[in-house]
């Protein structure tokens, strides 16, 4: 390989250094620096999971909404939109009736909770939302579950505050 020696070339290479450079954003000022800051905000499950052929809820699930339920009653989110879903065996509207099965239940268990109703809304995706693609138990598993959607939550996340803030 032939390296030339034009200083031209050296020039060139300097001015394309320097303007992708400059054209790099500029990184925030501040970053967390200590995780403990932002310790007050909870860790919620975005989803659920069901055994095979049941809108059952399990004891994980009645937990985890649980804790959907306290997030919730302490956030400004406005409205929940309840996702459930089924793996691919069954027939198309078996799914689709499966999937609203276990989105009412999960909805119910956070009513009972003392969730407003009316806060709240669900669909069905039956098995045309997969988490996991492929066939097999592990796939299935996944693809067996309610998905909390929190309505308006990314437009009032300025307006969460921890403590007196």
């Amino acid at each position: 390989m032939r390296v030339s020696s034009n200083p031209l070339y050296s020039i060139l290479g300097v001015a394309l250094l320097v303007s992708a450079c400059a054209a790099q954003p500029e990184l925030p000022e501040r970053v967390a620096d200590d995780p403990q800051e932002y310790s007050c905000y909870p860790v919620v499950d975005d989803r659920i999971f069901f055994d095979l052929d049941s809108a059952e809820l399990r004891v994980d699930a009645i937990d985890a909404i649980k804790r959907v339920v306290d997030f919730l009653s302490a956030s400004p989110v406005d409205e929940l939109l309840l996702e459930g879903h089924a793996d691919s065996r069954g027939s198309e509207d078996y799914n689709l009736t499966l999937g609203s099965r276990r989105a009412e239940a999960a909805q119910e268990a956070m009513i009972a909770l003392g969730f407003p109703a009316e806060r709240s809304r669900i669909v069905s995706y039956g098995e045309y939302r997969p988490a996991v693609f492929g066939e097999g138990h592990d796939a299935w598993a996944q693809n067996r579950r309610v998905v909390f959607v929190f309505g308006n939550y990314l437009e009032k996340i300025p307006e969460i505050h921890c403590g007196d803030g």
